[in-house]
């Protein structure tokens, strides 16, 4: 096997890590958004419960009512915290994951244009060798015709 079709291995297999990482890559971007999207449900649920109190307090007089709203308003506070926090920690898990399919795509590159490189000087060797083997076919060819030139002028 010639090197240039060794390099295309480990070219093809560099490219399968390469698609695996896409592939992961591809899964936390959409674990990510759904991440978001859960956040921004939460805000939203935040801002409709602060307007439905804020309602409330207009109406009513009632501590048990105002205290139920301010301590689901807590507990959302909370859990937007809490998500908020996720998303954060899904943000770096992606762009660590991000950069490891930039260099897996560096890697199948440059593996890529070795084989290339090394195909190209075993073309070049291949077509050295084949002039070589030309000229020495002519050579002898010349030699031969000489030589029987020579000895039919000798006889």
């Amino acid at each position: 096997m010639k090197r240039s079709e060794k390099f295309r291995k480990f070219s093809e297999i560099s490219s399968g890590l390469e698609n695996s990482a896409g592939a992961e890559l591809a899964a936390a971007r959409s674990q990510l958004d759904a991440q978001k999207n859960q956040l921004q449900e939460l805000k939203s649920y935040l801002g409709e419960y602060q307007r439905q109190l804020q309602a409330k307090l207009g109406i009513s007089d009632s501590a048990l009512v105002i205290n139920g709203y301010q301590q689901f308003i807590s507990s959302l506070n909370g859990a937007i915290t809490l998500q908020t926090e996720i998303v954060r920690k899904s943000e770096t898990a992606t762009e660590d994951l991000r950069e490891n399919w930039i260099e897996k795509r560096l890697e199948v590159n440059k593996f890529d244009q070795a084989a290339e490189n090394i195909r190209s000087e075993e073309i070049a060797h291949d077509k050295k060798v084949e002039q070589s083997e030309s000229d020495d076919r002519v050579l002898n060819s010349f030699r031969r015709a000489k030589l029987l030139s020579d000895l039919e002028a000798a006889s």
